[in-house]
């Protein structure tokens, strides 16, 4: 779980630019793309971080900047040197709590090891993570 903490927070801090500040123009349509394809070492255990957001304004932003924090995490050999970096994206849409508990319980079956978001009142989301003894980290709440 701490391992899972670590890589949340490193992973958030690269997203929001605070360790390589730069401006970066993401295409999100590469969100369908298998994106470490190139970078994955097979012989590495995988850490899954799960992003749930409504992919409108902020939620937009961060989830065109996760493939990029991905990539970067993945080939820098001192970050995680033992592991591969992985992400699920699942759009929220607008607030609704039971569809983001249901797509929690599927990206936790899918081997998700840590939460990023939601991008709402997220009070009972992380009741359910806090249960499951999984970190959750979100950029915003309303709660």
């Amino acid at each position: 779980m701490a391992l899972a903490f670590v890589v949340a927070s490193l992973f958030l801090s690269l997203v929001a630019g605070e360790l390589h500040p730069h401006r970066t123009v993401v295409d999100l349509r590469r969100m369908h793309a298998n994106f470490g394809k190139q970078i994955l070492d097979p012989n590495k255990p995988n850490i899954t971080i799960g992003f749930l957001s409504s992919f409108k304004e902020l939620g937009k932003l961060i989830c065109g900047a996760i493939p990029l924090a991905v990539d970067m995490v993945n080939s820098d050999s001192e970050l995680l040197p033992n592991h591969n970096l992985k992400f699920i994206a699942y759009d929220s849409g607008e607030p609704n709590t039971a569809v983001t508990i249901k797509k929690m319980t599927q990206m936790k079956e899918e081997g998700v090891v840590a939460f990023i978001g939601p991008d709402h009142s997220c009070v009972s989301e992380a009741l359910v993570a806090a249960a499951w003894n999984m970190p959750m980290i979100t950029y915003v709440s309303i709660s």
